[in-house]
């Protein structure tokens, strides 16, 4: 099956939300990508 080899979606935020952590000072110091990456946290509320 697909999930067996798919990560759970709690585990693909977790991913996602180290990866922003690490990449933060790269998002928010380009005015373009701090943008898009605003827009992409209010559509799916990564924050909790």
């Amino acid at each position: 099956k697909l999930t067996s080899i798919m990560p759970s979606p709690a585990a693909l935020v977790h991913h996602f939300k180290s990866e922003i952590v690490k990449n933060y000072r790269k998002y928010i110091d380009d005015p373009d990508v701090a943008q898009e990456f605003k827009k992409i946290v209010e559509q799916k509320s990564w924050k909790g």
